[in-house]
């Protein structure tokens, strides 16, 4: 039997319990951010547009001004004192690099992400299973015990601020961008990979448009290479509750209708949406 069909039989009780809706409300919401429908297709003039703005030069120039900004404001201070409040409170290097990225068709393409770190050591492999992650978890795990018990450590992680050094040093060294799409770390993209090989073999119900997506979204990834961000449409809707399919969605309408004043409004929606908290765990 092929390794893909191990895989599917292996998760298959947990494929069956996803959210693997694209409902109306969610594309909506996504609509509501963009500021235009984007329930249709992207025109040629749509997806032109939006890749001149995405890999000019204007977007990377001015995130990278703005970061370093940030940092002589102060960002490079606060990214320190917090990074040495968690080996205080917790014992541990403050800072923590964890790889994501996007799945092309020749696999997974990755890049480092630097956090403040809020979880313990080797976080990502006390969960056996891609589907017991973050992105496929759509707010069922608010409770998680691998966060670390220091307060400073929530207030970080509920606040975002453990992604301080994003904006402080990878932003201004062209590592990551401030707007575009979340990277998946590699369970996530390991489970994304067994959901399109069960999608294409006809072993779960979904509908036309979710199964389109599933089978599109690897060339996607190559024609548009695109970089992580630090804020996407996933953080300005309903972030961690989002289901794994609608933000791969958002990442396709994204890629394709990007303006200078879409990222704008998701820069706005994501501060609303943290200021109410929701999706902060």
């Amino acid at each position: 039997m092929p390794e893909q069909g191990r895989n599917y039989l292996r998760y298959r009780d947990e494929i069956s319990g996803l959210d693997l809706s694209m409902s109306p409300h969610a594309v909506g919401l996504l609509s509501q951010v963009m500021g235009f429908d984007v329930s249709g297709p992207a025109s040629d003039e749509q997806i032109y547009r939006s890749q001149r703005w995405i890999h000019g030069s204007s977007k990377r120039i001015f995130e990278k001004s703005l970061c370093q900004l940030f940092g002589y404001l102060g960002g490079r201070a606060m990214t320190k004192l917090a990074e040495k409040g968690i080996q205080r409170h917790d014992g541990l290097e403050g800072l923590v690099a964890i790889d994501v990225g996007f799945l092309g068709s020749d696999g997974p393409i990755m890049r480092p992400e630097i956090k403040i770190r809020t979880m313990v050591h080797k976080a990502a492999g006390l969960r056996e299973s891609p589907f017991q992650h973050t992105s496929f978890l759509a707010g069922k795990g608010s409770d998680d015990p691998r966060v670390l018990s220091s307060r400073l450590a929530k207030i970080l992680r509920r606040t975002a601020l453990d992604e301080l050094p994003q904006p402080t040093y990878q932003v201004p060294a062209g590592e990551l961008a401030v707007v575009g799409a979340r990277g998946y770390t590699e369970p996530e993209l390991t489970g994304t990979a067994i959901l399109i090989e069960s999608a294409q073999n006809s072993r779960v119900e979904l509908s036309d448009r979710a199964r389109d997506l599933l089978d599109t979204y690897r060339a996607k990834v190559d024609r548009y290479s695109p970089t992580p961000s630090m804020m996407g449409l996933l953080q300005a809707t309903t972030s961690k509750e989002t289901p794994h399919l609608m933000r791969m969605y958002g990442d396709v309408v994204y890629w394709e209708r990007a303006t200078p004043l879409v990222d704008f409004r998701i820069v706005l929606y994501t501060v609303k949406q943290r200021a109410l908290g929701v999706g902060a765990w």
